[in-house]
């Protein structure tokens, strides 16, 4: 069977409310040691429980002196890049704000790139998102599940002056969404990096039948009288059974790109969150020798490949088709060899066997530090992944 989230955002969802309703899967205090690898201005972590209408829950806070506030999406992506975090952790970080600067964008009339960062760049976002994305992959990378999100009547003060709530980007984000009113009165329910971290996750509406196994409460920095600022999170446990879903298959055939260029284009679309890329050799017109790219990506990710694939290859041109896949519930979980983290991707199938896959490139770090083969390393750290299912 594997885990799913269901996020309750009956009364709001925002960025550090989400890291806290997480917390209470994951290791707090190593998502705020890998925070504190950053090249940031000094700022500190408040980890506290609250009260909202009776209901207890988790608060963090990050302070600190708060440097410039302003910051371009270059700039913040680069913070990310220049880590030595795992690739799914920066895609998730990097990816949540370059959906905010479009968002950002399309509502005042300029390019992502033209977009400075206000109250979205200041420092307690930064680490909101990027604590979030630790936090994500901490608790396995789960499928996510969203409610009926609340939309809400009032303003807000921005660095552009008073707004409606929602606020104008995060209306745009919303797009699709079901909205609902009447549960949260007035002020701002949803704000714009909430909203993205949703768009950044495919986060799906309805509820994800399947057994409750865990509960986490994050609360928000207001304490409205007669609502709990808590966002809800479920994790449930799902019957093994294969789920369909929607993708894009992206094709071109290419026969003038130099052959070395092939492993850079695959590693782009990969860390831009394609779900899987292949290179098939092809003949093509004229009986000329080429090669078929074939890109899978979810539907949100289609421009951004379509966009790294005209940059990186000799193509003008590409097709895409809309297709069905079938997958296997699935989780990954982290073991320890020798005092290093493997990560170990486990998936179920229907009659209840699981297929164990590590990380090959953990394995390999693994493998080069503690002076073993990759083999050993990889039958190692499925035995463990194995043991720690039972």
């Amino acid at each position: 069977m594997g885990e799913v989230l269901y996020l309750d955002a009956t009364f709001g969802l925002s960025g550090d409310m989400l890291l806290a309703a997480l917390s209470y899967r994951i290791d707090l205090a190593e998502v705020i040691a890998r925070l504190k690898t950053l090249p940031l201005e000094p700022w500190q972590a408040e980890v506290t429980e609250v009260t909202r209408c009776g209901i207890r829950a988790r608060q963090v806070v990050f302070t600190g002196s708060g440097g410039s506030g302003l910051r371009h999406l270059s700039q913040i992506q680069e913070l990310f890049r220049a880590s030595d975090w795992p690739p799914e952790v920066t895609r998730l970080a990097s990816t949540v704000f370059s959906i905010l600067a479009e968002a950002e964008a399309e509502v005042h009339g300029v390019s992502p790139e033209k977009v400075h960062f206000h109250e979205v760049g200041a420092l307690d976002s930064i680490l909101d998102i990027a604590g979030f994305a630790w936090a994500y992959h901490l608790a396995g990378q789960p499928p996510v599940f969203v409610s009926t999100l609340p939309f809400t009547e009032g303003t807000v003060r921005t660095e552009h002056g008073l707004m409606p709530v929602p606020a104008p980007a995060t209306t745009r984000l919303l797009q699709g969404y079901r909205l609902r009113q009447g549960d949260v009165p007035t002020g701002e329910a949803i704000t714009p990096t909430g909203a993205a971290i949703l768009v950044g996750l495919a986060a799906k509406q309805g509820w994800p039948d399947g057994q409750l196994i865990s509960i986490g409460y994050g609360a928000g920095q207001r304490d409205p009288e007669n609502y709990p600022n808590v966002l809800r999170a479920l994790w449930l446990e799902q019957d093994n059974q294969a789920e369909a879903d929607e993708v894009i298959l992206i094709e071109a055939t290419i026969d003038d790109l130099d052959p070395r260029l092939y492993p850079v284009v695959m590693d782009k679309l990969f860390n831009a969150g394609a779900l899987d890329v292949a290179v098939a050799p092809v003949v093509m017109k004229k009986g000329r020798p080429g090669q078929l790219l074939r890109v899978l990506v979810r539907p949100t990710d289609l421009l951004t490949a379509a966009g790294i694939i005209f940059a990186e290859t000799t193509t003008i041109g590409l097709s895409y088709t809309t297709r069905r896949r079938i997958t296997l519930p699935r989780s990954v979980i982290t073991v320890t060899i020798g005092d290093i983290p493997v990560r170990v991707k486990l998936a179920q199938l229907p009659e209840g066997s699981l297929n164990v896959s590590p990380e090959y490139a953990d394995c390999l770090a693994a493998a080069a530090t503690l002076g073993r083969s990759v083999k050993e390393i990889m039958l190692e750290a499925s035995s463990l992944a194995l043991q720690r299912r039972e």
